[in-house]
């Protein structure tokens, strides 16, 4: 499969996404990206895309795993974490922001539990069961599928 770049001028008016995250959960990122044949900024900007659409009643993702309180990530978590840094659609960048504001964590945080709930998530082909593209050579890469 052939690894496809976002076409010039795709990133114009584009808003930075700019997060240390778990060192796995940016592999997630990356072999899936890989698999579907996107960038990974088009992988995250379509995510974020999907997880907006899906909020229930509280305003949160359904599958969000633990309870909304207002904290930050302990010193020293991202100690030997991975830079995530890509540009996306800023609507995608708000479905960032406003989500992790409601549920009281860093922009870095709910990228990283996003990336470990897909990678979770995965059909026997190993593509997200909500991608909207068609992938037509899925390859054979190490990622486990749930």
């Amino acid at each position: 499969m052939t690894y496809r770049r976002r076409p010039p001028g795709a990133a114009v008016g584009a808003s930075t996404l700019y997060t240390r995250i778990d060192p796995e959960a940016a592999e997630v990122a990356d072999v899936l990206a890989r698999r579907l044949g996107v960038s990974k900024a088009e992988f995250i900007q379509t995510l974020l895309f999907h997880v907006g659409d899906t909020l229930n009643d509280q305003g949160v993702p359904p599958w969000w795993p633990k309870p909304v309180t207002n904290r930050r990530r302990p010193a020293g978590a991202v100690i030997g974490a991975s830079t995530l840094f890509t540009r996306i659609h800023p609507e995608a960048a708000e479905v960032a922001d406003v989500l992790a504001r409601r549920l009281g964590i860093s922009k870095a945080e709910f990228i990283q539990t996003l990336l470990f709930h897909v990678g979770d998530t995965l059909n026997d082909q190993g593509v997200p069961p909500w991608w909207p593209k068609p992938v037509t050579n899925p390859e054979e890469l190490d990622l486990q599928t749930a």
